[in-house]
C-alpha cells in the first residue's frame, strides 16, 4: 500500500501515522485493549481429509459471528465446510456437520487425489467495497476460489455441464444481493469485464492433483478481483497439505524425528474490529502503530485502534490471530514440534522471531520448506548463495554447535523469518539447551516497515518449551522434493496433462485432442452459468489446433521483463508494465507494454509449449519502480531465484546452485533510496530512479489462462495484476 488514504481513490501520497496527541484518550485506549491473562492452548484446524483418493466437499462463503478475545464480538466470513451430502446439488450442511472456525480449516490431500468442492454464495452486501466504483456489482460481493501454490490445470468449464478448474475468471453471484445499478445484460458487471464468466449462487470446482505433485503445504482464498482483500480479511482461507512431512526427510533419522514430534499448522489472520464492533475488511495499515507507545502493556496479539489520517479506530482492536486464537499457547515438546506457518492476511507483512522470555536472545529454528516445497541444501553451497535462493524470507546462519559451510546433514537455521502475504515457511522448533525446567519463550512479529506501510509489532503466541529428549536428533536431514519437480517426470517438466469433460483424470495432450467436441453435452451441474461473450481460451487455441501470431516462444537468450509501477505517477495507483529484453539486456521497445491497471481481457503473456506439451522454461525479471515493497506471485507454477537487485547488463548464471528452493511469491523491496521512484519509466530514465530487480527462471506446464500479480491484496485489488496464457504449440 501507498502512504495514501484509503477513504480517496485518488489522492496525495500518504503521510506517516498521525499519533492521537491526548494523552487522555491514548490512556483510555490502551486500558481498553483484551489483555488475557492465561494463554488458551493451541488448537489446529479441523481437518477434512481425502479417502480412496477424493476429497468430495460443499464450501459456503457465508456471515457468521465469531468472537475474538476480551468480549469483543463481530460478524466474520470464514468458510463452512462439510463433506458434500447427498443430493444433486446441496447448498447446506447438514445440522451440526459444518466447520466454520475463524482460522479456517485444513484440506488433507495425497499426490494423485481428486479435490471435488461445490462453492456456494451466501455473503452480504460488501458495504466497504473499494473498487465499487470501478465496478458496481462488487457491492454484491462476489466471489470465487483459487487453490494457491497447487501446481494445477487452470481448466475453464467447457459449459454447465462441466467443472472450473484452478479458474480465477469465474465469478459466483449471491443472486439475494441486488445492489448493483441494472445494466443491458443480466449480469450487471459483465459490461465491465467481458470475459468473466457468470454463475449464479455456486460453482462446481475439480483440481486434479498429479501423482508427482511435492507434498507440502498450501492454501484456498478468493481471488474475485477488486474484494480479495474485503473476503481474505474477513477470514475467508484455509489451508491444503498434501502428503505428510515425513515426505521432507531423507534420511531414516529424520523420519523417526517427524513421527515423535508434533506437526502446528499456523495460520495467521490479523482482523480489524472497530469500537462499535464493525468488522473492517477494506483494512487500514495505520490503525495502530508500529511500536508499541511507552505506557502501553504488551500487545499480546491485539493493538489499539488510534486516530490516524484513514479514520478514526479508537476504541477498536487489531486482532492478529493464530488459528483464529488470540495470544494461544503452544507446547514445545521434548523431541520439538514441526511448525508449518502460513501469511493468509490480506496485506500485512510478518517478520517473525522466537525469543526466549528470560534472556531476550532469539531462538535459531530449521528451515525445512519454502512455500509448500521442502528446500534441498547442498553440500558447499554458502549462507551467501542461500540467502538468496531463499528470496530474503529467513536470514540463513549456521545451526547451534555447527560450521557456517553448509553440509547436507547439517541444514539450515534462521532467527528471523519475513513473510510477505501469501508466503509460507515450514521449520522445526527444538530446545537447543540442556537446562532442566520448561522455557519460556514468545513467537511474535517486529515492526516490519514496507516503506508503504509500518507492519505493528505483535506478540502472537506463548511458546513453552520442554527440555530437549537426549537422543533428539537436533537438526533434520530434509531435500528431494524441489529438484524432483524439475525432472523430466516432475510436476514441473512433464508433458502437459488436460482435464477432458467426461474423464476422471487430465489426459494427454494426444488423447485430449482425440477427445475434443465428443463430450459436448451432460446434466447441468452449474445451473444459470453464462460464459464470456467473448470466449477467453477457445478449445481449437488451447490444444494447438490453431494459432494465434500474438503467442510465440522468446528467442533465445531474451527473458521478460515485468515493471511494477503506478498508471498515475504521483497519484495512488498501482498497475504493471511489460517489455521483452534482448540477449543483450537491451529492452526491445517494439514490445513495450505501458504500466495500466488490470485488464481480465488482455493477455500480457502468452507461452507456446513445445511439440507434444512439453513445458518451456522462461526468464523474468521484475523491476520495482514504486517506493514501497511489493510481493511477485504467478499462478500454477513455481521458479528459481537467479539474481536479486540486478542492474541492467549483469550477468545471468546459466545455473543455479546445487541447491533448490522453489517459490511462488517473492519479496521486491524498494530502492534504498526511493524519494525518485514515482512508479514510471520515466524516472527510470531520467535517472532520478534506480530501481532494484530479481531475475527469476520459471517453468511452465499447465495449459490455459491465469494470473501474476502483486500479493499484498490491496495492491492487486487496485490492479497490480496481469493475466498470462499458455497454450500447446500449434500443430504439433
Amino acid at each position: 500500500m501507498h502512504r495514501k488514504t484509503q477513504t480517496m481513490r485518488f489522492s496525495s501520497i500518504r503521510p506517516r501515522t498521525r499519533l492521537i496527541t491526548a494523552g487522555a484518550a491514548l490512556v483510555a485506549a490502551l486500558a481498553s485493549v483484551p489483555t488475557p491473562t492465561m494463554a488458551d492452548p493451541f488448537v489446529d484446524p479441523p481437518v477434512f481429509a481425502s479417502s480412496n483418493h477424493k476429497l468430495d466437499l460443499l464450501m459456503i462463503a457465508a456471515q457468521h459471528d465469531v468472537a475474538l478475545a476480551g468480549g469483543v464480538h463481530t460478524t466474520a466470513w470464514p468458510y463452512e465446510v462439510c463433506y458434500r451430502p447427498a443430493g444433486a446439488a446441496p447448498n447446506a450442511c447438514p445440522p451440526g456437520t459444518g466447520k466454520y472456525p475463524l482460522g479456517g480449516v485444513r484440506l488433507q490431500l495425497q499426490p494423485g487425489d481428486t479435490l471435488k468442492i461445490r462453492l456456494v454464495n451466501k455473503l452480504p452486501l460488501a458495504a466497504d467495497a473499494k473498487h465499487s466504483a470501478e465496478n458496481p456489482d462488487l457491492i454484491n460481493n462476489p466471489t470465487n476460489l483459487h487453490t494457491h501454490g497447487l501446481i494445477v490445470e487452470p481448466h475453464r468449464a467447457e459449459g454447465p455441464y462441466d467443472t472450473y478448474g484452478d479458474y480465477v475468471f469465474v465469478v459466483i453471484r449471491n443472486p439475494d444481493n441486488n445492489a448493483a445499478p441494472p445494466s443491458a445484460s443480466s449480469h450487471p458487471a459483465s459490461h465491465v469485464h467481458p470475459d468473466m464468466d457468470f454463475v449464479d449462487r455456486a460453482a462446481e470446482y475439480k483440481i486434479d492433483i498429479g501423482a508427482n505433485h511435492p507434498s507440502g503445504l498450501f492454501w484456498f482464498h478468493p481471488h474475485i478481483h477488486g474484494v480479495s482483500l474485503n473476503q481474505v480479511s474477513a477470514g475467508m482461507s484455509g489451508i491444503i497439505t498434501i502428503g505428510s512431512p515425513i515426505d521432507m526427510c531423507s534420511d531414516t533419522a529424520c523420519q523417526i524425528a517427524v513421527q515423535t514430534s508434533d506437526v502446528r499448522h499456523i495460520v495467521l489472520k490479523d482482523m480489524q474490529v472497530e469500537a462499535d464492533n464493525t468488522l473492517l475488511t477494506q483494512e487500514d495499515p495505520t490503525f495502530c502503530t508500529g511500536q508499541p507507545a511507552a505506557a502501553e502493556p504488551p500487545r499480546q496479539g491485539v493493538c489499539a485502534g488510534q486516530l490516524s489520517d484513514n479514520g478514526d479506530h479508537t476504541g477498536g482492536h487489531w486482532f492478529n490471530t493464530v488459528n483464529g486464537q488470540v495470544f494461544p499457547q503452544i507446547d514445545v515438546g521434548p523431541r520439538g514440534n514441526i511448525w508449518r506457518i502460513v501469511n493468509s492476511s490480506g496485506s500485512r507483512s510478518y517478520e517473525l522471531s522466537l525469543t526466549d522470555d528470560a534472556t531476550g536472545n532469539p531462538i535459531p529454528m530449521q528451515v525445512l520448506g519454502i512455500d509448500g516445497v521442502t528446500i534441498d541444501a547442498q553440500q558447499g553451497t554458502s549462507m551467501a548463495a542461500m540467502k538468496r535462493l531463499l528470496g530474503n524470507k529467513a536470514r540463513p546462519e549456521a545451526c547451534p554447535g555447527q560450521v557456517k559451510q553448509l553440509r547436507r546433514e547439517e541444514s539450515i537455521c534462521t532467527s528471523r523469518v519475513r513473510l510477505m502475504p501469501s508466503s509460507r515457511i515450514e521449520l522445526r522448533v527444538l530446545r537447543q539447551d540442556g537446562g532442566g525446567g520448561n522455557k519460556m519463550a514468545t513467537l511474535r512479529t517486529n515492526d516490519y516497515d514496507t516503506g508503504g506501510d509500518d507492519w505493528p509489532a505483535i506478540d502472537l503466541a506463548h511458546v513453552n518449551m520442554a527440555p530437549r529428549d537426549t537422543d533428539a536428533v537436533a537438526t533434520l536431514a530434509v531435500g528431494g522434493q524441489a529438484t524432483s519437480a524439475l525432472t523430466s517426470f516432475g510436476v514441473l517438466q512433464a508433458p502437459a496433462e488436460l482435464q477432458v469433460p467426461g474423464t476422471d483424470r487430465p489426459v494427454s495432450l494426444a488423447v485430449a485432442r482425440t477427445m475434443a467436441g465428443t463430450h459436448t453435452a451432460g446434466p447441468d451441474i452449474q445451473a444459470g452459468l453464462e460464459q464470456a461473450p467473448t470466449i477467453a481460451l477457445d478449445r481449437a487455441l488451447k490444444l494447438g489446433q490453431r494459432s494465434d501470431p500474438t503467442c510465440r516462444p522468446l528467442a533465445p537468450g531474451h527473458r521478460r521483463k515485468i515493471l511494477f509501477g503506478d498508471p498515475t505517477p504521483g497519484i495512488d495507483g498501482f498497475g504493471l508494465g511489460y517489455v521483452e529484453v534482448d540477449a543483450n539486456g537491451k529492452d526491445i521497445e517494439a514490445t513495450r507494454k505501458s504500466i495500466t491497471a488490470f485488464d481480465p481481457h488482455q493477455t500480457i503473456v502468452c507461452v507456446p509449449l513445445t511439440d507434444g506439451g512439453g513445458a518451456v522454461t522462461e526468464e523474468w525479471e521484475l523491476v520495482n519502480l514504486t517506493s514501497e515493497d511489493h510481493n511477485f506471485h504467478v499462478h500454477q507454477t513455481r521458479f528459481h531465484v537467479l539474481t536479486g537487485g540486478t542492474i541492467p547488463g549483469t550477468t545471468i548464471p546459466s545455473r543455479v546452485e546445487d541447491a533448490t528452493v522453489l517459490h511462488d511469491n517473492l519479496p521486491l523491496p524498494h530502492a534504498a533510496t526511493a524519494d525518485g521512484c514515482d512508479g514510471s519509466v520515466e524516472a527510470v530514465k531520467a535517472g532520478t530512479c534506480t530501481p532494484p530487480s530479481a531475475i527469476v527462471r520459471i517453468p511452465f506446464r499447465e495449459v490455459g489462462d491465469f494470473v501474476y500479480h502483486c500479493h499484498i491484496l490491496e495492491h492487486e485489488d487496485g490492479g497490480m495484476m496481469a493475466r498470462i496464457r499458455v497454450v500447446a504449440a500449434p500443430g504439433a
